[in-house]
């Protein structure tokens, strides 16, 4: 019988060679990068300039990022933010030339005055400098490229990855996150890191391997980090260790069993974690519990400040539910959150670097409400087949493990922005990444189901 030519995902996988696998993830890398300057301005870049004086605090007078040492509000937002945004938001200004004393002053950004006042006021930073402070962000974020196309080969292959991530690095709303200077550039490298390493060791322990410990090492330090980018990356983390729990019960049962070194080496990676994250944060030194317990009352009564000046706050369950269908694809692009910003939206400077961003084509694909429908259809197709092929006992335990892994990801992570009582686009990033992917695993299985219709079926030779 002839044999029919290699198709689909292994087919791809000869044809392109590896360099062809770098050069497109560079080349969105660089798309993300280009846009940095042309982001419109944000508040909270102010406050997150203004924090970035723990820079050289930590390098001269390490004494000062401890509780107590200086004003109460520097030590809320050490408890309440991540802290490696300021950091490199410190490295960029430093290398730019600008000093502490150039960074905006207390508070940052006033959100109870309008934007000409803050504006008015040397709030806002000059413009070479912002950039500066945008640049490990950004940095972050295309690298998250990478670490994104690495999980779509994880979960489908190639041509999953080449879809997943042209999705992720054209998305309006990610480009926008990560060209700031804010927590998103390090929340999505860190936090996909951490995903990228659970998979690895997921594939593992469904082939019913041990796992080496530098493994749940690496798991346990891209955790950390991805805590000390953005305290959300919780709900990043809770996915990584389920699916490595995932995998353990789809795994075979060789005699003896491996579940305890698997169920130790989460164990550990999750306290070491933990330790790291606390002396990595000063905010938690001395007290560690104390400050913990602080922080959850801390970040409570944020968002209950928040939804009480917010008109579109609270939502209401069908909302939510709504707003977790239609902001990752379909959604307009939300350029800013607080009302500061609303009176000046249709006039000033802002107003028109605004426009100027929305009508560059480094704004990323603006799919609108139709095609952004259909991509989040297609990306629910592609979470059905995933769960489908969990349960499918007729593949391997690696692929089946692989496709629960996608499938936990995405489903924990809409379930944890339900609670969510805030209309914020920028609080659905998360969500953008495993539904690039559903979309690709949907994409790439109708394709192939395509080719092989339009071939026939397989004949003899003679």
């Amino acid at each position: 019988m002839a044999e029919r030519p290699p198709t689909g995902l292994r087919g791809t996988r000869r044809r392109l060679p590896r360099w062809v696998d770098v050069g497109w993830v560079l080349l969105l890398a660089a798309y993300v990068l280009a846009g940095t300057a042309l982001a419109p301005f944000h508040g909270d870049e102010a406050r997150q300039a203004y924090t970035a004086r723990d820079g050289w605090r930590l390098v001269h007078d390490p004494a000062a990022l401890l509780p107590g040492h200086g004003r109460a509000f520097d030590d809320q937002l050490r408890i309440i933010n991540g802290g490696i945004n300021r950091y490199t938001v410190a490295a960029g200004w430093a290398l730019a030339g600008g000093t502490p004393a150039e960074l905006p002053g207390y508070p940052g950004w006033n959100w109870k005055a309008s934007y000409d006042a803050n504006v008015a006021a040397g709030r806002r930073p000059p413009e070479h400098l912002l950039v500066a402070a945008r640049a490990g962000s950004a940095m972050l974020g295309a690298g998250a490229v990478a670490v994104l196309f690495a999980l779509g080969r994880r979960v489908g292959g190639r041509a999953v990855a080449y879809v997943g991530s042209s999705l992720f690095a054209t998305s309006p709303p990610v480009l926008l996150g990560v060209r700031r200077a804010t927590m998103e550039g390090s929340l999505m490298f860190f936090g996909l890191a951490a995903l990228l390493v659970a998979a690895g060791i997921a594939a593992t322990v469904a082939a019913g391997a041990p796992v080496r410990r530098r493994r749940w090492v690496l798991l346990a330090v891209t955790a950390a980090l991805a805590m000390l980018a953005k305290q959300t990356a919780a709900i990043l983390l809770v996915a990584a260790w389920v699916w490595v729990l995932g995998a353990l019960v789809l795994a075979p049962r060789p005699p003896g069993g491996r579940r305890r070194p698997v169920l130790g080496g989460l164990a550990a990676a999750a306290t070491g974690a933990a330790l790291l994250w606390t002396v990595l944060s000063p905010a938690m030194w001395g007290a560690p519990w104390e400050r913990v317990a602080q922080l959850l009352v801390d970040r409570a009564g944020t968002v209950s400040v928040q939804e009480r000046t917010d008109p579109g706050a609270p939502m209401t369950p069908p909302e939510r539910l709504a707003a977790v269908v239609r902001q990752p694809f379909a959604a307009d692009l939300q350029l800013h959150e607080s009302l500061t910003f609303a009176a000046v939206e249709r006039s000033g400077a802002w107003a028109r670097e605004a426009a100027a961003y929305q009508r560059s084509w480094l704004s990323g694909v603006q799919l609108g409400r139709w095609l952004g429908a259909a991509v989040t259809l297609v990306a629910a197709g592609g979470l059905a087949m995933a769960a489908v092929r969990a349960g499918d006992r007729r593949r391997l335990p690696v692929e089946r493990a692989a496709a629960a892994g996608l499938a936990a990801w995405t489903l924990l992570t809409a379930l944890a922005l339900l609670a969510n009582p805030l209309p914020w686009q920028r609080y659905y990033l998360v969500l953008v990444p495993p539904l690039a992917l559903c979309a690709g695993v949907c994409l790439v299985a109708a394709a192939g189901a395509l080719v092989r219709d339009a071939r026939g079926p397989v004949h003899s030779a003679g």
